[in-house]
């Protein structure tokens, strides 16, 4: 989202990168990793890195230090690409509390305007993204996977279920609940990963309230702009809202909260605020 080229990354933040593969064959290979981005409709640099996978040292040897590319080799490898859908507004989107609300979206040539057959969502939380359980397990067995049995080490029965409902270890810095397991230090966990699958969105368990059909825009004409959150007006507290994108091309279904992942921009709602609505104000005569 920014007009401003990148710099080269360095070889620590590759390595950081959740997306990698491991080519076991000792004479070479090709693999396939899929990466998840965080906009659409946006330019990117792909780097790629690779080392020789050594055998583990052995014990009381100090390990073999990694034989990988250099910074120019890496600086080399860089690949431009654009994602499909739209682009993300930055200046985002205005409506008023009180009234009915469209998103318009007139923009190009240069930007990907929001179009159908996709969805939008009206969300209070950020979009999905990559919030999703990693296949983890901690030494009790648990985590890979959503499950409403607590967190607890000793807690191993479905007598103990975690109050806040289902929950699983994710990759850290993807969920905006992560929390770092007070139990297993090395491990993140989250609950909103366990929640977008099974929240079908718009609907009352989504939670949104204040938007006309839970805060899912009607699907505009084919190749229309305007997606339309009526019938009704928005009674929504003031505040800055999430919208959220579900490509509905190819037959894709867009039913659950994590159909829509990808972050198009923001709706900035005016209004009082859910503060202002609650507090007492006094005046003198």
């Amino acid at each position: 989202t920014s007009s401003r080229e990148p710099q080269p990354p360095l070889q620590r933040e590759v390595l950081e990168s959740p997306f990698f593969a491991i080519v076991g064959n000792e004479t070479g290979g090709i693999d396939f990793v899929e990466v998840l981005v965080p906009f659409a409709g946006s330019i990117y640099d792909m780097y790629c890195y690779a080392e020789e996978l050594l055998p583990p040292a052995p014990p009381g040897i100090e390990p073999l230090p990694p034989r990988g590319m250099t910074a120019d080799a890496i600086r080399r490898t860089r690949v431009r690409v654009r994602t499909p859908g739209p682009t993300y507004k930055n200046d985002g989107w205005l409506c008023l509390t009180g009234r009915a609300c469209s998103i318009l979206d007139h923009r190009g040539p240069f930007e990907v305007p929001l179009l159908g057959p996709g969805r939008v969502l009206v969300r209070e939380t950020p979009c999905p993204g990559r919030c999703a359980c990693n296949g983890t397990e901690d030494p009790k067995g648990k985590g890979a996977a959503c499950s409403a049995i607590s967190h607890h080490p000793t807690n191993l029965s479905e007598h103990f279920l975690d109050p806040r409902g289902p929950w699983c270890y994710t990759h850290t810095g993807v969920c905006f609940d992560e929390k770092q397991s007070p139990f297993f230090p090395g491990l993140w966990l989250s609950h909103a990963a366990c929640s977008y699958n099974t929240t079908i969105a718009g609907s009352l368990e989504a939670g949104l309230d204040g938007f006309p059909s839970g805060g899912l825009a009607t699907v505009p004409p084919l190749g229309g702009r305007n997606f339309s959150l009526q019938p009704g007006i928005i009674s929504a507290p003031g505040g800055s809202y999430h919208l959220c994108w579900c490509n509905g091309g190819g037959g894709r279904s867009c039913v659950t909260e994590f159909d829509y992942r990808i972050s198009v921009g923001r709706l900035h709602v005016s209004g009082p605020t859910l503060k202002r609505r609650i507090e007492n104000s006094s005046c003198d005569a």
